[in-house]
């Protein structure tokens, strides 16, 4: 198994898109994501991270019923 790479949330916005993480890039399994200060994330379909952490009052929000999060890959 290879090092697990930590992504940090550098705005608001959705899990899928780059824009959002400091990486450029959305989670993949086996990633530590950290959910900045007063950031929230927004899952519109399914996403997959190996733990997540919010900062202060960071958090993350299910755009819909059949949005998830895959922890622990």
């Amino acid at each position: 198994m290879g090092t697990a790479n930590l992504l940090i949330s550098i705005t608001s916005g959705n899990w899928e898109s780059g824009l959002t993480w400091d990486a450029g890039r959305s989670p993949q399994i086996g990633d530590i994501v950290i959910i900045d200060q007063n950031h929230i994330v927004t899952i519109n379909g399914n996403a997959n991270a190996q733990s997540v952490e919010y900062r202060g009052t960071g958090s993350l929000r299910f755009n819909s019923a059949t949005s998830k999060l895959n922890i622990g890959f």
